[in-house]
């Protein structure tokens, strides 16, 4: 049996008869593709038109939200306070730039970090605390903290608020240390006047007695001590009338190489010894114009600092002092070898009556500030060890060209 199967062919009539029909639905057929052609076209240039218009709706919201955000971005980052963002979990979100600063730290060190070591001291109870920085900064800051709940009540993160208040801390300061002044001022106008009378006597009798004669040697050095006491005594009382009722300054031609010799002089005298008698070793250096300034005054205030140098190193060491002229400032920078001012104690040596001396009066330094803020100046206290080791502390007064010659002469003690 052949595998080839022979077509059946269909009536001849049949034929043309299928073909005559499909022939005269063909125009109805076009018909109908070109009205279905021209729906979809239109609906195509609806759904272009509607898209084109949906599109350019949500360009429009998108710019719109890109703005608010950037301008919440700006707001955030334009706030006095640091603020600090956690999601769900208690990871950091979002810290502006005056949380950084307040801490501190980079914001690598936060930003998805539940505990980071810098916020471990941060407590969120309203409290003010300090906050003690690497650079030797000393911050006071109050914490708050808030839950940050959705729309549908639900609690998702919290907001942590840092007030750095330091500077309205350092107000509350000065304002407590002017009462302090002025009640001192007061004070040492009332007694100034009983203690000196009776102080003179002691010590104008003491001079007689020391140069009487038959006077033993022994009883010859307790009336010198006795003198020594009295002078030591007048020059407390002084101090006092000097930090609580400070005078008018008296501006005149100051040079810099005499105002410190005059200083050094008088703080550790001529040999240059500690309190105790043990040696020092001085680096005495002066680079500036002749400038206008009290010179009595300037001078009581670095003699204050360099006995001050001399008490912290009653072993002996090494004292540098430089004065010169730096950013439109005198500076007088009086640095030490001893054992520095612990962190905590840097914001307080200003203060009256603070001492860490058994046999200090916390006067010195109160002094030193109080001379350089009658000059328009202030005093820094380096939060860095100074390049001996120890304390440095610099008194900074406005430079004011000298209107006359510098004087030639020393000036007299004070």
């Amino acid at each position: 049996m052949s595998g080839d199967f022979a077509p059946i062919a269909a009536p001849p009539g049949e034929d043309l008869a299928g073909l005559g029909e499909v022939v005269r639905s063909f125009p109805a057929i076009l018909e109908t593709l070109r009205r279905s052609y021209a729906e979809l076209e239109e609906r195509a240039a609806r759904v272009e038109n509607e898209l084109y218009h949906a599109n350019r709706e949500l360009a429009r919201r998108v710019a719109e939200l890109d703005v608010l955000k950037r301008h919440l971005e700006a707001v955030l980052e334009s706030l006095p306070c640091g603020v600090v963002v956690r999601d769900g979990a208690g990871r950091v979100v979002r810290a502006n730039g005056t949380a950084l600063a307040i801490l501190g730290v980079p914001a690598d060190e936060l930003i998805g970090r539940s505990d980071p070591a810098a916020l471990r001291n941060v407590r969120s109870d309203g409290q003010e605390r300090e906050l003690h920085q690497d650079d030797g900064r000393r911050l006071v800051v109050a914490a708050s903290c808030s839950r940050v709940r959705l729309a549908n009540g639900r609690a998702e993160g919290s907001v942590e608020i840092l007030d750095d208040r330091t500077e309205r801390t350092a107000l509350i300061e000065k304002l407590h240390a002017a009462d302090k002044m002025a009640a001192l001022g007061t004070m040492a106008g009332g007694i100034a006047h009983e203690i000196r009378n009776p102080l003179s006597a002691v010590r104008g009798f003491a001079g007689l007695l020391r140069e009487s004669a038959g006077l033993s040697e022994q009883a010859r050095r307790w009336t010198s001590l006795i003198v020594a006491g009295v002078d030591e005594a007048d020059e407390i009382i002084q101090n006092m009338l000097s930090f609580g009722s400070p005078e008018r300054l008296r501006l005149a031609p100051v040079d810099g190489t005499a105002l410190l010799a005059e200083a050094v002089r008088l703080a550790v005298g001529e040999e240059g010894r500690t309190p105790a008698g043990t040696e020092l070793t001085l680096n005495v250096q002066a680079a500036a114009p002749v400038f206008a300034g009290d010179q009595i005054k300037l001078r009581q205030a670095i003699r204050n600092l360099v006995a001050n140098a001399a008490t912290a190193q009653p072993d002996g060491g090494r004292i540098d002092v430089d004065l010169r002229l730096s950013g439109g400032d005198i500076v007088v920078t009086v640095s030490d070898a001893g054992p520095g001012i612990p962190a905590g104690e840097r914001h307080r040596v200003l203060d009256p009556f603070y001492t860490t001396h058994a046999d200090g009066t916390g006067l010195g330094l109160a002094l030193v500030a109080t001379i350089a803020r009658l000059h328009g100046g202030d005093v820094e206290v380096s939060p860095r060890p100074s390049a001996l080791g120890g304390a440095e502390i610099r008194l900074h007064i406005p430079y004011q060209p000298a209107v006359a010659p510098a004087p030639t002469t020393d000036s007299p003690n004070h």
